[in-house]
């Protein structure tokens, strides 16, 4: 949702792949369903598989205004010829490291934007 209000004037409706699961959320499961977003069940474990810290806000604190600040980190990123491949299990091959990649850096940031949240 943080995207679209952000990046709205410059670029088309945005669409993300879900969580079959997220179709069950109040307003947000519709809104998703209406906008359009594919639906996909849980793939095979590990790729992806990040996890928040304990004691993290989590989505609800922010729908419901318990959350008033959000930072957003936004990054750009060329997609490899190899990820591009005609062979489906080929993509996949080289997309699982480059996941997991951004995983890892996601939680060094969030890792350390905790840190930072506990010393103020």
């Amino acid at each position: 949702m943080l995207l679209q209000t952000v990046l709205r004037p410059a670029l088309p409706p945005l669409k993300f792949f879900t969580k079959q699961q997220l179709l069950w959320l109040p307003l947000a499961g519709l809104a998703m369903k209406l906008l359009g977003f594919p639906y996909v069940r849980r793939g095979r474990p590990g790729i992806g598989d990040g996890g928040r810290a304990d004691g993290a806000p989590g989505f609800w604190a922010f729908l419901s205004g318990r959350r008033r600040r959000v930072r957003m980190w936004v990054e750009r990123h060329e997609i490899a010829p190899a990820m591009q491949a005609p062979d489906a299990a080929a993509q996949r091959a080289a997309l699982a490291p480059f996941i997991e990649d951004l995983w890892r850096s996601k939680d060094a940031r969030l890792g350390a934007a905790a840190l930072a949240t506990t010393a103020d």
